[in-house]
């Protein structure tokens, strides 16, 4: 990632041990960074109470990096929209670091340190896309979290000199950064998550949910909970 560190552009690579500076922006060396990618690829991966993290396949996903509108180094907005059911429930909003919690009209809970210019939502985050956005990526699941990015692509001619404020307006997207099956993020209240399980249980019991054959896993499986090499 792109960083400034002691007022100099610098480039950074997160792994699981730690960030580790590669040296002033204008002088990357590709092999330096695919060495030290590499280098963490034999570490197992960390415990996050989720048998998917627990056995994921070690690798390296690189993804277009978006920043704000302000400034190049400035981190885009992002927000983990949790949907219950298909439904918004809350969501997490982040900008470099943690920003605060949303309701589901785009206003910023009191909750918590909230620092005095997180009090609101930036006024070019087009709320009701991001929120249409995750309740589409929820649909047809109980419970669903939607990491979504609005920004503009750092390579954007938007974010250079001379460009307008609806020019840079008109450049901002929205996308999504990820997805998961389970909440699995932290600086949230326990007393959110407490309620948050209510209503996904609640769906259980109301029926809110159609069984259907499942012809995706071989029945050897389901039987025996592995497939031998003649299955």
């Amino acid at each position: 990632k792109h960083h400034i560190e002691d007022g100099q552009k610098a480039v950074s690579v997160n792994g699981r041990v730690g960030s580790k500076r590669m040296g002033e922006d204008d002088n990357l060396d590709r092999e330096e960074i695919g060495e030290a990618l590499a280098s963490t690829l034999h570490h197992p991966p960390g415990h996050y109470g989720s048998w998917v993290y627990d056995h994921i396949k070690p690798g390296v996903v690189v993804e277009e990096r978006f920043a704000a509108i302000d400034h190049d180094r400035g981190p885009a907005v992002e927000f983990k929209v949790f949907t219950i059911w298909g439904k918004f429930y809350i969501a997490q909003w982040r900008q470099g670091g943690y920003s605060g919690i949303i309701d589901s009209d785009g206003g910023v809970v009191e909750w918590g340190s909230i620092k005095k210019k997180r009090k609101k939502l930036p006024d070019w985050v087009d709320w009701t896309m991001v929120k249409e956005l995750a309740e589409n990526m929820g649909r047809n699941k109980d419970m669903f979290r939607t990491d979504i990015f609005v920004g503009v692509p750092a390579t954007s001619a938007a974010l250079t000199g001379g460009t307008t404020d609806e020019e840079k307006r008109n450049a901002v997207q929205v996308v999504v950064s990820e997805f998961e099956l389970q909440p699995g993020t932290s600086n949230m209240d326990p007393g959110i998550f407490d309620d948050a399980a209510r209503l996904w249980i609640a769906g259980y019991k109301m029926g809110n949910y159609k069984v259907v054959p499942n012809t995706e896993v071989p029945k050897q499986y389901v039987e025996r909970g592995y497939l031998s090499e003649e299955d």
